[in-house]
């Protein structure tokens, strides 16, 4: 049987390092989650993971935030003895038939990776910008990661802030991975020509299916275990977020190497052993308290005798990881529960609607990002032709529409010009213009003496009555003589008068107003001012 190993050493060889303890006066923070943004997905979704053996393959569909998991399987390499030209070609004719039954036309593409050349460190760090943080990491990752960096490709996702009043730290989860394995993972992508738009950390993306474990709850510990032909990964969840894995040296291949019956219980001894360990480093660094239910994925999930003997050995329940409220389609429900706990790290990354880090290289990232906003570019000229096209075809409707109308009221019009009203109306039309023309003839043109009087009538007030009014043509100046009484029983008539001559003069009409005579009596309780004014007429 293995030997157990101490938590020291397993440290060393952990893909991840927790967060240690506080130390000296430092003060104890308080931590909240910070769970990864949605994000509204529409098409086709395609997921693959390369493994040694096999290649699982996964696609979905969606609609908004619902996703439907089409189809699920795991293809195994057939020839362990292929080269590696071709296990590339296997792999590539694999791949190329799937994306052609799946993929639709534009299908978006991620992939999965783990192993030992990919790590995960959880990191505590100053509230920063964004730009700060990013660099900032960059000294973080060469002091943290166990390989260089400039021979990685390294990502982040803040997952925890404090919450302790005056206190602005972060924990951010960094996830690196070496450019050598992921060359290697998209290599086959790049023969077909297919764009790869995600890479995944396994771990870090199956803690997103933990959420549709039914009575799935973020106050919750989860464990994870997948025993692959060379290596055991064991991994820890607080909720849906990756909290610690270990990677250990037991695999499935330590069976093939037994031909004792008891092979099942000498492999379940040295895998409850690294269990334990892990468990036991687990809920001393983070100080949880850990669940009784280990969830099994991968090709031993449907060894019922090894699931039996990792629960009598170890005292906790283990069970095949469950797919909960996963809408399948293309398939039966049977043969979604059945082929699913096998190919969990696809199904996870189709069905993934988190903004989890990214370990596409850089540049593929900035190409990537160019062609979604061309792609942008294109959808939006494509709907601001369809707009011009439908408001042109719109106002062709309604100019046919007002041409239809205008030829349905000519047709009326030419209708109405040859009935008898028609006729009737344009010898009434005739008869008024000749009536019109008439008028026009004999009206004369206002005299002399009828504008002089329609002025006097306007100008003079209703103290003042005119008598006479003598007009001379003969005489250039003073041809106007106006003939009058002031009558008047509260202001002086002599004030009525003067402001009569003011509104005289300050007419068009007349000019040069004298006053010749004025005779001023008293008549019963009332003065009366006789008077004579001359003037010459303008007009």
């Amino acid at each position: 049987m293995l030997g157990v190993k101490q938590p020291s050493d397993m440290a060393s060889r952990s893909s991840v390092i927790a967060p240690g303890t506080e130390t000296g006066d430092r003060p104890v923070l308080t931590w909240k989650w910070v769970q990864p943004k949605r994000q509204y997905r529409l098409g086709r979704f395609l997921a693959c993971c390369i493994e040694d053996q096999a290649i699982q393959l996964a696609a979905a569909k969606s609609i908004g935030t619902r996703q439907t998991l089409v189809d699920v399987r795991k293809v195994y390499i057939a020839s362990p003895k292929a080269t590696g030209e071709e296990r590339a070609i296997f792999i590539a004719n694999t791949l190329r038939e799937y994306v052609a039954e799946f993929g639709g036309r534009y299908p978006n593409i991620s992939i999965c990776i783990s192993g030992p050349e990919t790590a995960y460190r959880t990191l505590e760090m100053p509230a920063l910008s964004r730009r700060e943080l990013a660099a900032a990491l960059v000294f973080e990752a060469k002091r943290n990661l166990p390989f260089p960096v400039e021979q990685s490709v390294f990502d982040y996702r803040t997952i925890q802030e404090s919450t302790d009043k005056g206190s602005n730290g972060i924990k951010v989860a960094l996830l690196a991975a070496t450019g050598r394995l992921l060359t290697e993972n998209l290599a086959p992508f790049d023969q077909l020509n297919l764009e790869v738009e995600h890479v995944y950390h396994v771990q870090d993306v199956i803690g997103q299916m933990l959420r549709n474990i039914r009575r799935f709850s973020e106050a919750k510990s989860y464990a994870v275990l997948n025993v692959k032909q060379d290596t055991t990964e064991i991994s820890f969840y607080a909720g849906s977020n990756l909290e610690f894995t270990h990677l250990s040296n037991i695999g499935s291949a330590f069976l093939a190497r037994r031909s004792d019956p008891t092979v099942f219980e000498y492999f379940s001894e040295s895998l409850a052993g690294e269990l334990q360990n892990s468990l036991d480093y687990y809920t001393g660094q983070f100080s949880t308290e850990f669940s009784s239910q280990v969830y099994i994925y991968g090709d031993l999930a449907y060894s019922d005798d090894l699931v039996n003997m990792l629960t009598d050995r170890f005292g906790f329940s283990f069970m095949r990881f469950p797919i909960g409220g996963i809408s399948c389609t293309g398939s039966s429900r049977e043969e979604c529960q059945s082929t699913l706990p096998v190919c969990l790290p696809a199904t996870a990354a189709a069905l993934c609607t988190a903004r989890l880090a990214n370990l596409l290289p850089p540049n593929r990232k900035n190409q990537l990002r160019i062609r979604h906003i061309n792609r942008l570019g294109i959808v939006a000229a494509l709907l601001l032709g369809l707009a011009l096209i439908t408001g042109w075809i719109m106002q062709r409707m309604s100019v046919t529409s007002a041409q239809e109308r205008l030829g349905a009221s000519s047709r009326q019009l030419e209708i109405y010009r040859g009935s008898e009203a028609y006729a009737a109306y344009s010898r009434i039309k005739q008869q008024i213009a000749v009536d019109q023309s008439y008028l026009e003839k004999i009206r004369q043109s206002p005299s002399f003496l009828g504008l002089s009087l329609k002025e006097l009538s306007r100008l003079t007030p209703s103290s003042i009555r005119l008598s006479d009014l003598d007009y001379n043509a003969s005489q250039p100046n003073q041809n106007l003589e106006l003939r009058g009484e002031v009558r008047s029983t509260t202001v002086p008539p002599e004030i009525i008068l003067a402001e009569y001559v003011e509104a005289l003069t300050s007419s068009p009409f007349y000019a040069d107003i004298t006053v010749k005579r004025h005779v001023k009596r008293r008549v019963g309780d009332q003065f009366r001012l006789e008077f004579e004014l001359t003037a010459k007429a303008t007009v």
